[in-house]
């Protein structure tokens, strides 16, 4: 019995055991939950399956999560009622014509999972809330025991966020290549090599080549050429990219003269930027921009020209000269062996050129002296000149009519005699402007660092002060300067200053000295004198201050003021004396107003505002004044006499040529000069010399009048010549104009009046 029991006992067992183990059934719900628990677990992954017939019998949470839809609700649904159908009819449309085309939405999906037909992944989901959803879809078939598909499980990435990324990362890039390309700079980017791997259209544009042909080439010497003048002795001038990806520090507003592939030369302004890594301390790239400033350069040269240079002659300006003599003076201070001199020029007939002719005149007129100076220089460059005796010269433009020769390096006053002789030579000849001759000389002040050398300043008042010297001393020669000068330059100074004053002031006024006839005893007319009633120095006469008016040009305003204050006292004696009053006045007229192509209508202005006649204003020059321009003084003469306004030479007979001035010249009226009649009781020869000049005038049909008529016997004499006119002392001195109206009766005693 134990021997039967066994098998009854191993049966036992084994029913026991049958009875706890699991079903079939079972086990396939615990991998099917066990699944589904793995599947729901992929919260970020859709996991959708299908049955061979397409329905969905696998729906996760992710799925879910990621289309809105819970699994109930599509559960034995047809896969494409989570597909956009209109994406669906258009990929079924695009396989028509193909052999294998698939014939529902299941087939064209179920080819995604078919290695032989490679597909495109990425499809288009729809949401239960009817968003849209780009997803990236990968299938897997399973498959029956003979091979056919029992189901597919597919599983979708959201990427909609991710394609808008890389679409406006794709937009972005091309938004910048457009920004790049339009950009009006030039802009290259240099790898850590220094080789250029991206370029824009204006970089190419500025260096004249294609863009495409800078890529690959090395930033700097490679990618421009530098010019002669911009300089290859700077790594910084001619490789800014390098040097930025070398040092690391920005390279920024290098200028590069740069050779373009025409030869010409461009200026180029440029900034390079290095590109670091996060966490790297060398630049991995540079980024380089330029831009085109030549013209800018250009003005600017202009500009740094202009401030240092005169416009008119080119010649060095005033602020280029004190820098070069102070720096020569600095010099000199230091170097005991170092000697230089200046020349001061100041030319004669400038102001007349300039006030008669016109400012074109005056300019071509300077224009003139600076060629000539380049000449005498014997370089063209002007600024810097090197001469035989002197060393180095430096010509520059004071100011007006005033030039400034710098010679550096002297042995001796005397390389200044030799350099100022020469101009002297050179200058002397005659311009010729237009269809003008001019002669216009200079007058020299000569001072050298071994008297002066202060300042600048001091050096250029001295040398001025030696010029005026010698324009004193008769113009068209030179004079060295010696400290007894000083104080000359200063009084002058001072008058220059004080005449200003008197022209606002109204410090000016006029005496009026009488012009008799010889004939009959009675005033015919007056002579305005200027005066001057100048504060603490009292009355001064116009030999003392009319040579400095007209070297500053205040002669002008100054004899404008005459010729008013002389129309209008004429006038108030015609009103108050009527018959009784003197029949004209005589009013001197400087050589800078005769050569004023305006005076005639200036004198026309006050004869009718003042309503005289034209014959009562007689106008006195001197044989020295037309003889300076006698073309000009010519036809400002005729035009005059054409208005009917006398003119008149004064002190005829000193000059070098007065009887073919009056040849040359239509005078209404000769003054006989003072040192003619003052000779008189000398001699016969003087008689007979101031006979032939009555006779000569009056076959010319020209008025006499003797000045300087100081006694009885030079009257007696006068008259027994048959002289018409005379003035002077023994008739009466200058009058103040309210005394002057009362002369108008005779003397009762001709020959004896006091």
């Amino acid at each position: 019995m134990a021997d039967g029991l066994q098998p009854t006992d191993d049966r036992r067992d084994q029913r026991v055991e049958s009875s706890h183990a699991p079903s079939i059934q079972d086990q396939l719900a615990a991998t099917q939950a066990q699944l589904r628990a793995v599947l729901d677990s992929a919260v970020e992954l859709a996991v959708i399956g299908t049955d061979a017939a397409g329905h969905i019998n696998i729906f996760n949470r992710g799925a879910e999560r990621m289309l809105g839809f819970q699994a109930a609700e599509l559960i034995g649904k047809p896969l494409a009622a989570v597909h956009d159908s209109d994406e669906l009819t258009q990929r079924l449309a695009a396989c028509a014509d193909r052999p294998d085309r698939p014939g529902t939405p299941f087939e064209l999906i179920a080819r995604l999972a078919d290695p032989s037909h490679p597909a495109e992944r990425t499809w288009t989901y729809v949401r239960k809330d009817g968003g849209r959803l780009t997803v990236e879809l990968t299938l897997t078939c399973h498959r029956t025991a003979d091979g056919k598909p029992a189901g597919y499980l597919g599983t979708a990435v959201d990427v909609t966020s991710k394609l808008a990324l890389s679409e406006a990362l794709a937009a972005s890039q091309a938004q910048y290549q457009s920004l790049f390309d339009a950009l009006p700079a030039g802009v290259v980017v240099s790898d850590f090599d220094g080789m250029v791997i991206e370029c824009n259209r204006a970089a190419g544009d500025i260096l004249g080549v294609p863009a495409d042909d800078l890529l690959g080439r090395m930033a700097g010497e490679s990618l421009w050429e530098p010019a002669a003048e911009g300089g290859r002795d700077s790594e910084r001038r001619n490789e800014p990219a390098i040097v930025a990806l070398r040092t690391g520090q920005p390279q920024r507003d290098v200028m590069l003269a740069v050779k373009n592939p025409t030869g010409d030369t461009s200026w180029l302004l440029v900034n390079s930027q290095p590109v670091f890594e996060p966490g790297r301390t060398a630049p991995r790239a540079a980024i380089t921009a330029f831009v085109d400033v030549t013209e800018r350069h250009r003005m600017e040269q202009e500009l740094r020209r202009s401030a240092t240079t005169d416009r008119l002659t080119g010649l060095p300006n005033r602020a280029m000269l004190f820098d070069r003599l102070q720096k020569s003076v600095r010099r000199a201070h230091e170097d005991r062996s170092y000697r230089f001199g200046v020349l001061f020029l100041d030319f004669d007939r400038f102001k007349i050129v300039n006030d008669t002719l016109g400012h074109d005149y005056g300019d071509a007129l300077l224009k003139g002296i600076s060629q000539r100076l380049r000449t005498v220089l014997r370089r063209s460059d002007v600024v810097s000149v090197a001469t035989d005796a002197a060393g180095v010269q430096d010509a520059a433009r004071l100011g007006g009519d005033e030039f400034v020769i710098l010679l550096e390096g002297i042995q001796s006053i005397a390389d200044c005699h030799v350099v100022a002789e020469r101009l002297l030579s050179v200058l002397s000849a005659p311009y010729s402007l237009g269809q003008h001759e001019v002669v216009s000389t200079a007058s020299i002040g000569i001072v050298t660092s071994d008297i002066s050398c202060e300042s600048a300043e001091a050096v250029l008042r001295d040398a001025d002060a030696a010029m005026y010297s010698a324009k004193q001393a008769g113009k068209a020669r030179y004079a060295t300067f010696d400290v007894a000068m000083r104080q000359l330059a200063d009084n002058r100074m001072t008058l220059e200053s004080d005449l200003r004053k008197a022209l606002d002031l109204d410090q000016f006024y006029l005496d009026y000295q009488p012009i008799v006839s010889l004939d009959s005893g009675q005033v015919s007319s007056f002579e305005a004198l200027l005066r001057w009633n100048r504060p603490s120095h009292g009355i001064v006469a116009p030999g003392d201050f009319i040579q400095v008016a007209e070297d500053t040009g205040l002669i002008v305003p100054i004899g404008e003021r005459v010729l008013e204050q002389a129309c209008r006292q004429l006038a108030s004696w015609r009103r108050d004396l009527g018959t009784a009053a003197p029949t004209s006045v005589a009013v001197n007229l400087s050589r800078i107003q005769l050569m004023n192509a305006g005076l005639p209508d200036k004198l026309q202005s006050l004869l009718s505002a003042y309503a005289l006649d034209p014959h009562s204003l007689h106008l006195e020059v001197t044989e020295s004044t037309v003889m300076r321009d006698a073309q000009t003084a010519a036809r400002t003469i005729k035009r005059l006499r054409s208005m009917g306004v006398r003119v008149a030479m004064d002190d005829f007979g000193t000059g070098h040529s007065s009887l073919s001035c009056l040849h040359e010249f239509e005078f209404d009226v000769l003054k006989i000069d003072r040192s003619f009649i003052s000779n008189l009781s000398r001699g016969r020869d003087f008689a007979a010399l101031v006979h032939a000049i009555v006779t000569l005038a009056r076959n010319l049909g020209i008025t006499v009048v003797a000045e300087g008529i100081e006694t009885p016997e030079q009257l007696m004499l006068l008259q027994s010549l048959d002289c018409q006119f005379g003035q002077g002392f023994h008739f009466s001195k200058p009058l103040r104009a309210a005394i002057a109206g009362q002369f108008h009766l005779p003397p009762p005693r001709l020959s004896g009046a006091a």
